[in-house]
C-alpha cells in the first residue's frame, strides 16, 4: 500500500531513459536531512505497473524531453498517470504534454510571446532548409540541434552570408539557427579587466516551483559555453595529465597552484562563488520563462550583460546534476555545498506540495 498523504515523483525506469536513477542522490540526501519529508516521497519508475494514487497529494514528472519523441513508451505511461491524477483532482507538475512539445524552436517562440529576453531562432529540417534559415541573418550565428539539450554537432559561423560546405559539416537535423551574441562585448566597454570581458559566460539557476537554487557560473573561450569547454575543465585536464604521471595527491596540489598563479582562474572561481552566495537575481524573469513553457521544475541557462540585463538561452526540465563527489573541480568549487542547496530547494518544493 502507498504511504498516505504523499508526493509521487515519476522518473524513467532502468534502461528507459538517461540519467537513471534520476535525482537519487538528492533523495538520499533528503532521507538523512529530512527523514519525515523523505518518508512522504514515493518514487514511481516507468515500466512498473500503474501506480495507486490513493493518498497522493501531487504528481511530479521528472522525465526527459521532448518526451513523446525520445521516450514514447514513457510518454504514454505518463499521460495515463496524469489523466488519472487529473480525474481525481490531484495537481500535476511538469505535465507530459509540456514535456512532449519542448524544443528550442518552441521555447524561443513561447519566450518571445511572453516578453522573456531571448534570442530568436529559425528551425530547419535539412541542408536546404539551413541555407534558407541562414538567409535571414547577416552576422555570426550558432547552428544547433533543435531537439537536444547537449551541444553535439553544434557549430559557429562567423558570417552567416558565407557559403557552408554541407558535405563537410555534420549537421544537427532538425536544427535551429540563432544569432551569436558576444556576452563579452558590454564588459569590454565597461569593465575591460573583468573575467567577463575575456571569456564567454553562462549562468544556470534551478527553479523547483517557487524555490530557486543557483547551480553554476561557467566561463569559456567558446561562445557555446558548457562544462566540457569551460576554463574549469582546463584546470582539471591539466591536473589529470599530472595525475597520470605523479599520482592523485600531486594533481590536487598542482591544481591549487595553477589557480593561485593564474589570475583568470582565480577570478572565475571568485565570480562563481559570489554568484552562488548572493540572493537569486532576475527571479521574476526566470519564473516567467518557466511558466510560459508550462513547467514547474526546470533549470535555466542565461547570460547577464555589464548593465545587469539578462538574456536567456535555454530551459531544461530534465537537467543533469553533477553527483558528489564528482563534477569539474568539485573540491575547489565546493560542489558538495552547491548540491545540498539544490536538494534543499527540491525538498522545500516537494514539502510545499504536501502542505498545499
Amino acid at each position: 500500500m502507498p504511504q498516505s498523504d504523499h508526493v509521487l515523483l515519476v522518473r524513467h525506469g532502468r534502461g528507459r531513459g538517461r540519467l537513471y536513477p534520476a535525482l537519487q542522490q538528492g533523495l538520499d540526501y533528503l532521507a538523512e536531512a529530512n527523514p519525515d519529508l523523505a518518508d512522504r516521497i514515493q518514487v514511481y519508475e516507468t515500466g512498473q505497473q500503474m501506480p495507486d494514487l490513493e493518498g497522493t497529494r501531487a504528481v511530479v514528472f521528472f522525465l526527459g524531453d521532448p518526451l513523446a519523441l525520445k521516450y514514447p513508451d514513457c510518454y504514454r505511461r505518463a499521460v495515463r498517470i496524469a489523466k488519472q491524477a487529473s480525474d481525481l483532482g490531484i495537481p500535476v507538475a511538469n505535465k507530459p504534454e509540456a514535456l512532449a512539445r519542448h524544443r528550442k524552436s518552441h521555447m524561443a517562440d513561447a519566450w518571445q510571446k511572453a516578453g522573456v529576453p531571448t534570442v530568436p531562432c529559425v528551425r530547419f529540417e535539412n541542408a536546404r532548409g539551413l541555407r534558407g534559415a541562414l538567409s535571414g541573418f547577416s552576422g555570426p550565428v550558432i547552428v544547433r540541434g533543435d531537439e537536444h539539450h547537449g551541444q553535439e554537432n553544434a557549430f559557429v559561423l562567423d558570417d552567416s552570408r558565407k557559403p557552408v560546405d554541407m558535405s563537410a559539416a555534420s549537421l544537427p537535423i532538425p536544427g535551429v539557427v540563432s544569432e551569436l551574441v558576444d556576452t563579452r562585448a558590454s564588459y569590454r566597454a565597461r569593465r575591460s579587466g573583468s573575467v567577463f570581458a575575456k571569456y564567454y559566460h553562462k549562468y544556470r539557476t534551478f527553479l523547483f516551483g517557487d524555490e530557486p537554487a543557483q547551480s553554476h557560473l561557467l566561463f569559456s573561450r567558446h561562445p557555446v559555453v558548457e562544462a566540457s569547454n569551460s576554463i574549469f575543465m582546463e584546470i582539471q585536464n591539466r591536473g589529470l595529465k599530472y595525475k597520470n604521471r605523479f599520482g592523485a595527491g600531486r594533481r590536487n596540489g598542482l591544481a591549487q597552484r595553477w589557480i593561485r598563479l593564474n589570475r583568470d582562474y582565480r577570478n572565475a572561481l571568485e565570480a562563481e562563488r559570489t554568484f552562488l552566495e548572493r540572493p537569486v537575481e532576475h527571479e521574476e524573469i526566470l519564473r516567467k520563462a518557466v511558466a510560459s513553457l508550462s513547467f514547474d521544475v526546470a533549470s535555466i541557462d542565461y547570460a547577464v550583460d555589464a548593465y545587469g540585463e539578462p538574456l536567456l538561452w535555454e530551459a531544461n526540465p530534465y537537467p543533469y546534476i553533477d553527483p558528489w563527489p564528482g563534477g569539474t573541480l568539485w573540491r575547489e568549487r565546493d560542489l558538495k555545498m552547491v548540491n545540498r542547496s539544490m536538494y534543499d530547494a527540491l525538498g522545500s518544493y516537494l514539502g510545499s506540495l504536501l502542505d498545499a
